[in-house]
């Protein structure tokens, strides 16, 4: 029996480190809004400010996280990293105001960008050569199963014990069970266990794994300060932005713009529908980024969106509005699947770390920006509509920057 690569077993950990991350700040964090805002007497938006602050916290470390990784061990950086992200979670139990508050958001948005989605792009990124948008989507499905296992908790706790004893239970389950996760599985690299990456056969470095397709890039770097003079580089960041504003601007709009035609039940279904699809949509991207290479595969993602985004047009007709959770879920992806294999398909292994940390603030400046975009069209126009085609251009525009950047850095 063929034994199986440990790259697969970094999949795994990683899997395990998505669930107890990205959740929390994302789709659970809404969870405490009643019982917070009640207790301390505040507006919804005064504690939706919280998840403001992480986010920009992550807009300008993102940065420092990534040249940390670069020179540093993985496992004891994203072992650190866990433990403060658990213990800023925890924190939050001990706010006695809004400003307290905001002091944990400061802090759970420092340790949250060093153990997420920077640090599981980079371990798969340099475990696998083959099969690299497989396992990507494979570990970055952690967020959907993630927020379907901790919300029915989180709930249970506040409405059993309130919100203070959640935020500490499910703190400590971050310490507990992704911490050694992190430090007794996770290796930065496979030469660190005297292995290579999936791609390539053990012993020989040279002959391909049987079936294993060949990367997109052929694992070929840039030089960074010759890109860095050229404008596919800005034109890349640029794509990174656009890719922030057209993944942010549904999560945060559609679910009114639905409610506003057919009711607070409609959007409801309709928010559950494209994210269970997105679980899977994950794994789709991931298998597409494989059979075509992260370029193509990006392309096919952007167009599903605009698609997505066309449908949204037509959104009086309820059917349309289902088709619509198909396209969108599986083409969504291209923010968290597709936008590390894009990094190491244009700039190389060798500078996936910087540019991961680089890239992933213009990103997040998009994320945050996103949805006040659709929002202040709707403002001007009394209409998401004009929102809606806003978005369809930008997802070709993004689209058109990487694949020019993608382009531009081969011939380099």
């Amino acid at each position: 029996m063929k034994k199986l690569h440990y790259s697969w077993i970094i999949c795994i950990a990683c899997f395990v480190i998505m669930i107890f991350t990205a959740p929390l700040v994302n789709a659970c964090a809404s969870l405490y809004l009643t019982s917070v805002t009640e207790e301390f007497g505040i507006s919804r938006s005064a504690f939706t400010l919280t998840n403001t602050i992480v986010a920009m916290c992550g807009m300008f470390l993102a940065p420092l996280w990534g040249n940390i990784y670069q020179k540093y061990n993985a496992k004891i950086v994203l072992s650190i990293a866990l433990l403060g992200f658990g213990l800023g979670y925890m924190s939050y139990s001990l706010a006695g105001s809004a400003l307290q508050l905001y002091v944990s958001a400061f802090i759970v948005g420092i340790f949250f960008q060093g153990s997420a989605f920077l640090p599981v792009s980079m371990l798969i990124t340099s475990w696998f050569d083959a099969k690299r948008g497989l396992a990507m989507s494979l570990a970055l499905s952690g967020i959907g199963i993630g927020g379907s296992l901790l919300s029915p908790v989180i709930t249970y706790f506040i409405s059993a014990y309130g919100w203070r004893f959640s935020y500490r239970a499910v703190g400590a389950m971050v310490i507990i069970i992704s911490v050694p996760v992190a430090f007794l599985l996770l290796k930065s690299k496979p030469s660190d266990m005297g292995l290579l990456p999936l791609e390539e056969k053990p012993g020989d470095g040279k002959e391909k794994t049987k079936g294993a397709a060949k990367p997109e890039n052929d694992n070929k770097d840039v030089d960074l300060n010759r890109a860095k003079s050229k404008p596919y580089f800005y034109m890349h960041l640029l794509g990174m932005l656009l890719l922030g504003l057209i993944c942010s601007a549904p999560l945060r709009q559609i679910s009114p713009f639905v409610e506003d035609m057919h009711g607070a039940s409609a959007a409801a279904l309709i928010v559950s529908m494209y994210s269970f699809v997105g679980i899977f949509g994950k794994l789709i991207l991931g298998v597409i980024n494989d059979k075509l290479g992260s370029m193509k595969g990006a392309c096919v993602a952007f167009f599903l969106m605009a698609i997505g985004f066309i449908l949204l047009l037509f959104g009086q007709n309820m059917v349309l509005l289902y088709v619509m959770t198909l396209f969108y879920g599986v083409g969504n992806g291209v923010g968290t699947v597709s936008a590390p294999l894009i990094i190491s398909a244009t700039f190389g292994k060798k500078n996936f770390n910087f540019m991961r940390g680089l890239t992933q603030s213009p990103m997040q400046l998009g994320m945050s920006l996103g949805g006040l975009m659709v929002a202040f069209t709707y403002d001007l126009s009394g209409s998401y509509i004009s929102g809606w085609i806003l978005c369809i251009i930008l997802t070709f525009f993004a689209m058109a920057c990487f694949v020019y950047s993608y382009v531009q850095a081969r011939k380099e």
